[in-house]
């Protein structure tokens, strides 16, 4: 349980991310994230430019495991579809380990950009960590973490 002093990354972790990237009529997936680990996952999406004519959706995916085994689609944890109106913004979507499925223990992000390109990134966060500091189950990516 986190306390009013701790850290963010004592509470808080990055666990899933897709690297900043232009994504052209196809769609990335960012890792899967082990659910087991915390009480809720945050992914937050931004998006760059937009190409006209384009839509982006964001969704979230259950799996059975972290390379995405059995993926299915979580009910009700998708965003309303982006335009080329919807130009550097950003999206949040959380889900809690009981939003999953039975049987389903990781969870991951979709970016499916229909038309011709659009610029996103994800990062996921693994927030009510079960043990801290949360930080010890930042993915590998995670070049540096600077708290006070």
């Amino acid at each position: 349980m986190s306390t009013p002093n701790s850290t963010f990354s004592e509470r808080v972790a990055v666990v899933a991310a897709t690297d900043p990237q232009t994504i052209s009529n196809t769609n990335v997936d960012s890792d899967y994230a082990d659910m087991s680990k915390f009480g809720r996952v945050a992914f937050v999406v931004s998006v760059g430019n937009i190409d006209a004519a384009t839509t982006v959706d964001v969704a979230l995916y259950e799996a059975t495991d972290s390379s995405g085994t059995s993926a299915a689609a979580i009910t009700g944890k998708a965003v309303t579809q982006l335009t080329a109106t919807d130009d550097n913004k950003q999206v949040v979507i959380e889900v809690a380990d009981s939003d999953l499925a039975a049987g389903f223990t990781h969870v991951a992000c979709k970016v499916t950009v229909a038309g011709t390109t659009a610029d996103a990134s994800v990062v996921g966060m693994g927030i009510n960590a079960r043990e801290e500091p949360a930080r010890n189950n930042d993915q590998a990516s995670v070049a540096q973490v600077v708290s006070g």
